[in-house]
């Protein structure tokens, strides 16, 4: 029987979170003939090479490489290994419901150029307890299991003494040495996990005001995120695989994003497919500079104003419906006026990557017009002085004006 559907995963020291993902797929709906699981072990260290040997009843393949090679090349040789028509990409800490796979097969058989994103359904979950776990996720499983006695007489731990019970989890979450298993495969397969899960949307706020189908959303590949994304490999062998210019964290999927929504790609935020992401330690000040760096990499990669909008969620200038609606009046100044406001409209995608650059180095957004070598050129102040005169008396135009404003506030002095 052929293979139709490819899972690949990448996998860098997340055992045992990895193994109870692969537990996910044992009952999945879909037929366990026609789906495969690559599993992409970039040079693990822990216990994840246990997993070579594990059986399945779907195709496994596991792929260990000889160095850590990184998140754009691991997926990358998961696509090299994959034989079905359809990808599915996912996070190796990512927990499924039965019938994940069986609902994004039905809707990419109604459209060919679909990208299927599972984001506003994302949840959090607990399935292990881990020794690097800040007291705040600490405080968040308690939270979740005070109000069950059949877990808290699991956990040895009193029925209404909270402040007792809390100080008796840290307590015992110090002296463990490695992540502790909150359940295993039958807790996997029995879906008992949906205890232990919270709602955790990452784009709540886009899905209430465009729908699922991003209608009138002019930044839909930013829900290219492969914790948890699908795809034709059609598509994908139209626009090439993952750029590995990439180092760390972030940006390689949205960036393939980007090539897939300009090849004509729709994009869909499933409000019927439910992950569960496994909650796990994570130091987040390295991880955001990582983040800022691969965005100004983007940037680099790709010099559009599409791109140069996200700069405003990142350094706190307004949301991404913002930077949206920002782009949607860049786009109506451009197409209605094509030979005007040239010099406003080259400076104010400058800006916005110059802002990202600045914020990456922790300086604070003033000088800008000095930090992109403009500050001197007279010529360029009075061009750009005489084109915003005329876009501040129309309102058509108001926040592009005022992103402006907020950028090179010390222009007209």
């Amino acid at each position: 029987m052929f293979i139709e559907v490819s899972v690949i995963m990448i996998s860098h020291n997340k055992y045992p979170q990895n193994l109870l993902t692969l537990y996910s797929f044992q009952n999945q709906t879909y037929d366990p003939e026609k789906f495969e699981v690559i599993f992409v072990d970039d040079s693990s260290t822990d216990q994840t090479t246990t997993l070579s040997n594990l059986e399945t009843p779907f195709t496994f393949k596991y792929v260990r490489t000889k160095h850590n090679v990184g998140r754009s090349r691991a997926k990358n040789i998961g696509i090299q290994h994959a034989s079905g028509k359809i990808l599915i990409f996912l996070d190796v800490e990512m927990l499924v419901d039965p019938d994940f796979i069986e609902h994004h097969i039905h809707l990419h058989q109604t459209e060919e150029n679909l990208v299927i994103s599972c984001t506003n359904q994302q949840k959090i979950v607990y399935t292990v307890l881990d020794p690097k776990f800040n007291e705040k996720q600490i405080k968040r499983f308690y939270s979740m299991i005070k109000t069950k006695p059949k877990l808290l007489r699991k956990w040895k731990l009193s029925l209404s003494n909270h402040t007792k019970n809390m100080h008796l989890l840290l307590r015992y979450i110090k002296r463990i040495k490695r992540p502790v298993p909150l359940l295993g495969k039958q807790g996997i397969q029995s879906l008992f996990f949906h205890q232990l899960a919270y709602p955790d949307p990452t784009f709540p706020t886009i899905i209430r005001d465009y729908g699922p189908w991003l209608n009138g959303f002019h930044l839909p590949w930013i829900f290219c995120i492969t914790r948890a994304v699908s795809f034709r490999k059609t598509l994908l062998d139209q626009v090439g695989y993952f750029n590995e210019e990439f180092a760390g964290w972030g940006s390689e999927d949205n960036e393939l994003g980007y090539r897939l929504y300009k090849a004509g790609a729709t994009f869909y935020d499933a409000p019927q497919i439910a992950t569960y992401h496994q909650e796990h330690p994570y130091i987040l000040t390295e991880r955001k500079k990582e983040m800022i760096g691969n965005i100004v990499k983007f940037q680099q990669i790709h010099p559009d104003i599409d791109v140069a909008v996200i700069t405003l969620p990142f350094i706190g200038k307004g949301s991404f419906v913002k930077a949206s609606q920002v782009l949607h009046e860049y786009r109506t100044l451009s197409n209605q006026y094509p030979e005007q406001n040239k010099t406003f409209r080259d400076t104010l995608k400058k800006g916005l990557q110059a802002a990202l650059k600045m914020f990456l180095e922790n300086r604070s957004l003033v000088n800008l017009s000095e930090f992109v070598g403009l500050k001197d050129d007279e010529k360029w102040k009075e061009t750009v002085l005489s084109e915003l005169k005329i876009l501040r008396s129309d309102d058509r135009f108001k926040r592009l004006v005022k992103v402006f404003d907020e950028l090179f506030g010390d222009i007209e002095n």
